[in-house]
């Protein structure tokens, strides 16, 4: 409505300045270099800048660091399962009895039981005394395999594979934590960027009516000229337009320095700050709000969306693992061991037969004191976890009402903006018209224009403040912000 007004007078004023016969003269002031307007830029959309920040911010680069550093973590963690080759030689090369023996073998932990297998290869040559004859074999050596089973302590669980497990977790954690990052980047790329769009908007304003008392300014010459205007109605006007010059030059000031912040996020491929100086924005105009009855499901579904919720959960898992492993530690070490073994190649008679060995391993400290006091930290932390995480749930929930709560305040403010921006215009241009028939001056006419500006900026203060409010709604739901 506003720049139909302006078009409609500065369309007037330039044909009464036509007229045949009509010396224009020199203006009474100098015009100001104009801008570019913004509708002939590319509109810049919320939406981009957004998908911008995703593809590509420094900070979520350091998250994608986090996650590398926690695969890491965890494919350390599965090291412990990797079988481990061990080869050991010994002899006397002097002394009474001249022998050698070399024994390999490998041994790998499992994941399922926490069983560890093992296989061998032993070589005992020379001449070996008596009392050490087990490590006599035939020509070809011995080949061995066994497996030792946990029964009791580490069987269900074990430091190796609780390890394991929780470098898992944290894993997750990485992911969900980068999750959060974009979430949170996203709703500060959208406060930017509402800011921006208000900054260009008033900034519109501003230099629309800079152009209303520049268009005046030859019609008031002419009158002047003509003896049908007060000399001073000129003066006037050409102070109305140094002081609206001196505030076009702050909202452009305001504009680019919001630019610059949205240059945080609106990033290029090679993911450097792009300032949005070719870009226009829309204006941020009076959205639908959300209905009250979906903020209970919000709440609700944001138990599974927003991401400091699952972090909970997942710090919950790893003090679950922490509790298990201290419980089982408390148990006896009771240990089955078997294994096979056969001489290949020739050799003395005793040493052809095959041989099946088993044995048991048991272990209690009496007083368990580790065990019992690590099992009383673990249970501790994993309770205060808990409770912290209850805590989180009610939080999301006072945080999500308490958003729609002021989005739909600043819903009811930008109508009634919007409604005293209308009202302060048409008082403006009937202010504007009264002057045209001879019956104002520009003093009311200023003031009338600067009360209608006002109100629009206002006006777009308030339904930017609308679109704020229902980004942080938005993320405090867990869902990126929308248009």
């Amino acid at each position: 409505m506003t720049s139909s007004v302006a078009a409609c007078l500065a369309s007037l004023w330039w044909i009464l300045a036509e007229e045949p016969g009509v010396d224009r003269g020199e203006p009474i002031v100098d015009a100001p270099t104009q801008v570019e307007p913004s509708s002939t830029k590319p509109v810049l959309g919320l939406g981009a800048v957004i998908d911008s920040v995703r593809g590509k911010h420094p900070l979520l680069d350091a998250a994608d660091a986090s996650i590398d550093a926690a695969r890491g973590r965890s494919l350390a963690a599965r090291g412990a399962f990797d079988p481990r080759l061990r080869i050991r030689g010994s002899g006397t090369p002097l002394g009474g009895y001249r022998y050698g023996v070399v024994d390999t073998e490998v041994r790998a932990r499992t994941v399922a039981l926490g069983m560890v297998a093992f296989a061998g290869w032993r070589l005992g040559r020379g001449d070996i005394p008596v009392y050490d004859g087990k490590l006599a074999t035939a020509d070809g050596g011995e080949l061995r395999a066994g497996i030792e089973l946990p029964v009791l302590r580490d069987a269900g669980i074990d430091s190796p594979r609780a390890q394991r497990r929780k470098a898992d977790i944290e894993g997750e954690i990485a992911q969900i934590e980068r999750e959060a990052r974009s979430l949170e980047l996203s709703r500060d790329a959208a406060l930017a960027y509402w800011d921006w769009a208000a900054a260009l908007s008033r900034a519109e304003i501003r230099e629309r009516q800079l152009r209303l008392a520049l268009d005046r300014d030859a019609g008031l010459r002419q009158q002047i000229a003509g003896g049908n205007t007060a000399e001073v109605e000129g003066l006037d006007n050409a102070r109305v337009i140094a002081t609206r010059e001196a505030i076009v030059v702050d909202a452009q000031r305001q504009a680019q320095v919001t630019g610059l912040t949205l240059s945080l996020f609106l990033r290029d491929a090679e993911g450097r700050p792009v300032v949005p100086t070719g870009f226009a924005a829309p204006h941020p105009g009076v959205a639908a709000v959300i209905a009250a009855d979906s903020v209970t499901a919000d709440a609700q579904a944001a138990r599974a969306r927003r991401p400091d919720l699952r972090i909970a959960a997942a710090r919950l898992r790893v003090a679950a693992v922490d509790v298990r492993l201290a419980g089982n530690q408390r148990l006896p070490a009771l240990g089955l061991q078997g294994y096979a073994a056969k001489d290949v190649g020739t050799g003395a008679a005793a040493l052809r037969p095959a041989e099946l060995g088993v044995g048991v391993v048991f272990e209690l400290p009496i007083p368990l004191r580790t065990a019992r006091g690590e099992l009383a930290v673990a249970r501790a932390v994993e309770r205060r976890i808990g409770d912290e995480r209850r805590f989180l749930f009610e939080r999301a929930e006072v945080e999500i009402r308490s958003a729609y709560a002021e989005m739909s305040a600043a819903h009811r403010r930008s109508e009634i903006a919007a409604r005293q921006a209308s009202l302060a215009e048409r008082l403006a241009q009937a202010e504007r018209d009264r002057l045209l028939l001879g019956d104002s001056t520009i003093l009311f006419v200023n003031l009338r224009e600067e009360a209608a500006a006002d109100a629009a900026a206002a006006a777009i203060d308030a339904a930017a403040d609308f679109r704020k409010s229902r980004a942080r709604y938005h993320v405090a739901t867990g869902m990126p912000p929308s248009p």
